[in-house]
């Protein structure tokens, strides 16, 4: 007989595997608003699986940033440890829609090479995947110039590529699984890195497992875990609110119950081969300045209010991340880390607390219930045990009781009670009460009112969000009936003793979405708007001096060739082509202003006849052509990409000099559209043919009063909006007026915006080297990669702040800032 699964049982897993898929839908719609609101100094990639943007509120915002945050700085730490490494494997387990790959290359080109980026998850995902990346250029990017499509249903490489390969594979059948792997490179050869983001927990146990131990086979591996956590069990308000939610979707996540917390984690993947492990749950990676700096939680703040702390700290209580290796070459103070977060401070134990609904009266039989506190565990540490944010206070005789809040300590999730008490000589004794038994469900004392009747404590209301899953209500009153209370709490554990009297020490700053820079520069100097002188071009002299003075000109009424007169619309339509088909950026929003962080524009392909009717017409569209050929690989040149009307332009005579540099020439068309204020690594003539533009320009000396994030080359800023206000103080901008026949000089980093003052817009771009060497290497087909100085420097700036990271923080800044002292003699040549 066959040894086939029956009809029934297959049918019920294909029903299962079809809902777990589901579950990527809700996942990238928030990780999308998330690279909207966050990153908006990369180019986002999720905006591509997602249909329709939705904005999530700012608690799912915050989760899902942690999330992306702890998976990436994992990422690179496994690139920069195997840096040296010739071929690396990044192997993305359950991937659905995740863009790991395209982010890596955006963040950490320069530790990308070598890597190849592998995504599994089911054949029918997949092939979704492929379909996407294949049509749009900015995914298609990756692929480069040799990859293979696959089209046969047997095969299990849906897309393959030198960079990246996407494959259709059951994670249950390991043993096809390797040798598919196997296929791309010798897995024993390359250090390999599983990431597997709340992914495999959606298998049963065994098979998650199975597939844990098989990756510690394969050789030189690490593994990369981000899943769901339940530290005080399946009933505390948000693992219930949690559970009860996948349950719902019928995709409970499997592993945690077997591995419910930090150690039982540990315990999974060291008793599976792997030699070593370190775990955080994500509250920890929050706190952690090895994942998120002071400055990256504090610029957070900056992009919309965030006021949902106690249940941002119960969100990542409940999910962890673990990073385990075969290899045992982890620093000491690392696996002490680890030793550390696993460490459980307090065994507590929980007794009953009734809770009435609908009480029939305000005190009374209904509210009978007892409590005994008995002595707790181990001793812990009392700056943690007093560390709460939301507690509540209450006098209970010549003791202060704090009641529930979220704190530094893993316990601290709401259902805690602290007793202070200040002695005759103003020292301060701390003892937490702890419950005797576990036979009701204790209070969540968030979100709740607390008062003191008689011997009791009572609870009224409370409940919090629990993240994306839902809301905790927990209508109706409870009491803590404290039966048996003696004079100096001897049920209970003493904390601390002789300690000096609390201090309090304020309350968080309630932060709006007003960026801070919006409130800089009051005391600068008023912008005075200088206008860019004009010039006539007679001899290539002229031209060098323009060069060497690296200050914008504009050479005027110049002979750049009979485009200026044959130009026209029709013309134009006729030597181009109707129908050969182009990519322009279209606004989305009733807006003129196009902005790249943003994206409040999309990518059409038209035909090449609509672009021009419709910029004529005043739409806003916006063409910046690219090669024709290979868009991704080969920078734009008008002589190939558009033949027919190629000849109709030139440099004039004098720009012979510049001919040998030229990296590309780049047909640009507007309609009524701003371009976003960006600076351009290379040195550039805008030759203007048809129409008018208006610029605006300013020295790179005042980008740090600009709004460009660090490492960033465009910024969000309207300046033509905000030319005249206080906002730009301190700045030096240069206004520029351009005519047909006119030639802007842009010389290398001054920033600049653009807006078309007559309509239709018609330009020739050409960017020109004016380095003999220094640019960054590889492909950069727009030319506006850094400098690869700067881009190397980055990566050690980020290597010398962790090196920091271990200090205080005066220590820290004092020392940093003596650092960027030393950066700023060094950009003065001393």
């Amino acid at each position: 007989m066959s040894g086939a699964a029956p009809p029934a049982k297959l049918l019920e897993q294909h029903v299962l595997d079809e809902l777990i898929m589901g579950t990527n839908s809700s996942s990238i719609v928030s990780k999308r608003s998330v690279e909207n609101l966050y990153y908006p100094n990369e180019p986002h990639y999720f905006r591509y699986f997602v249909k329709k943007y939705q904005r999530r509120a700012p608690l799912i915002n915050r989760g899902y940033w942690l999330r992306l945050k702890a998976i990436d700085v994992t990422v690179q730490h496994f690139l920069e440890k195997h840096e040296a490494r010739k071929k690396k494997l990044i192997i993305n387990l359950g991937c659905g829609s995740d863009v790991l790959p395209w982010q890596s290359h955006a963040r950490h080109a320069a530790l990308c090479d070598g890597v190849m980026f592998v995504d599994i998850d089911y054949p029918d995902l997949m092939r979704k995947k492929r379909s996407i990346v294949q049509n749009t250029p900015q995914l298609r990017e990756i692929l480069g110039q040799d990859f293979i499509v696959s089209e046969a249903e047997e095969s299990h490489f849906i897309l393959r590529s030198e960079r990246y390969c996407q494959i259709g594979c059951d994670l249950r059948e390991l043993g096809k699984l390797r040798a598919i792997l196997e296929e791309l490179t010798p897995l024993s050869e390359c250090p390999v890195l599983f990431v597997a983001e709340v992914s495999i927990t959606y298998m049963d146990t065994q098979s998650a497992d199975a597939l844990i131990q098989w990756a510690s086979s394969i050789g030189n591996s690490e593994f990369c875990l981000l899943e769901q956590l339940l530290p005080h069990g399946p009933d505390h308000p948000f693992a219930r609110t949690m559970l009860n939610h996948f349950d719902k979707l019928n995709t409970p996540p499997k592993s945690v119950r077997q591995y419910p917390t930090l150690s039982r984690q540990i315990d999974r993947f060291t008793s599976r081969g792997f030699q070593e492990a370190k775990i955080w749950d994500l509250w920890q990676v929050w706190s952690s300045e090895d994942f998120v700096s002071g400055a990256e939680r504090a610029s957070l703040d900056e992009i919309e209010p965030f006021d949902e702390w106690e249940e941002f700290v119960m969100f990542g209580r409940h999910y962890f991340i673990i990073h385990a290796s075969t290899s045992s070459k982890y620093k000491k103070e690392s696996l002490q880390r680890r030793n550390d977060s696993v460490r459980q401070s307090i065994n507590t134990q929980v007794s009953v607390v009734k809770t009435v609904q609908e009480p029939k009266r305000r005190f009374g039989d209904a509210f009978a219930p007892e409590i005994r506190f008995e002595p707790c565990g181990e001793e812990v540490d009392p700056t943690k045990q007093l560390s709460l944010f939301g507690a509540k206070p209450i006098e209970f005789g010549s003791y202060t009781l704090v009641c529930g809040g979220v704190g530094e300590r893993q316990e601290s999730q709401g259902q805690t009670i602290v007793a202070i008490d200040i002695d005759s000589q103003d020292r301060c004794n701390v003892s937490e009460l702890c419950w005797t038994n576990n036979e009701g469900i204790t209070p969540l004392m968030i979100g709740s009112s607390v008062m003191r009747v008689d011997d009791n404590i009572m609870v009224f209301g409370g409940g919090a969000t629990c993240f994306s899953m839902g809301t905790y209500w927990q209508g109706g009153a409870s009491t803590i009936s404290i039966h048996n209370k003696p004079t100096h709490w001897k049920h209970s554990k003493p904390i601390a003793e002789g300690l000096t009297r609390p201090q309090f020490m304020g309350s968080q700053r309630f932060v709006s979405g007003t960026s801070r820079s919006q409130h800089q520069g009051s005391k600068e100097v008023d912008a005075t708007i200088t206008t860019v002188a004009r010039t006539r071009l007679e001899t290539p002299q002229q031209l060098r001096d323009i060069l060497e003075a690296a200050v914008p000109v504009i050479i005027a009424k110049t002979d750049i060739g009979d485009c200026v007169w044959k130009w026209t619309s029709s013309y134009m339509i006729d030597r181009v082509g109707h129908d050969t088909q182009v990519v322009i950026h279209e606004c989305q929003q009733d807006s003129e202003k196009m902005d790249f962080n943003s994206k409040n524009f999309r990518y059409v392909t038209e035909s090449f006849e609509n672009v021009i009717r419709r910029a004529e017409a005043g739409h806003r569209v916006y063409l910046r052509a690219l090669s024709r050929e290979k868009p991704m690989d080969r920078p734009a040149n008008i002589k190939d990409d558009f033949p027919g009307i190629a000849s109709d332009f030139h440099l004039p005579n004098q720009m012979d000099s510049i001919q040998n540099g030229i990296f590309s020439s780049v047909l640009r068309v507007s309609g009524r559209v701003n371009m976003w204020l960006h600076y351009d690594v290379m040195a550039n003539m805008y030759a203007q043919v048809v129409g008018s533009k208006r610029m605006v320009l300013f020295p790179p000396s005042d980008v740090g009063h600009l709004a460009f994030a660090p490492g960033a080359s465009s910024s969000s800023l309207d300046v033509f909006s905000e030319l005249r206000s206080s906002r730009m103080n301190g700045t030096h901008p240069h206004e520029a007026m351009l005519e047909p026949g006119d030639i802007l000089y842009l010389p290398p980093l001054w920033l600049h915006a653009a807006t078309t003052a007559a309509i239709p817009s018609i330009a020739v771009n050409v960017f020109f080297r004016n380095l003999n060497s220094g640019y960054a290497a590889g492909r950069d087909v727009y030319g506006n990669r850094d400098l690869a100085a700067y881009e190397k420097g980055r990566l050690d700036v980020g290597r010398i702040g962790k090196s920091f990271q271990k200090f205080p923080m005066e220590t820290r800044r004092f020392y940093l800032n003596r650092l960027a002292g030393e950066l700023e003699l060094a950009a003065d040549g001393v």
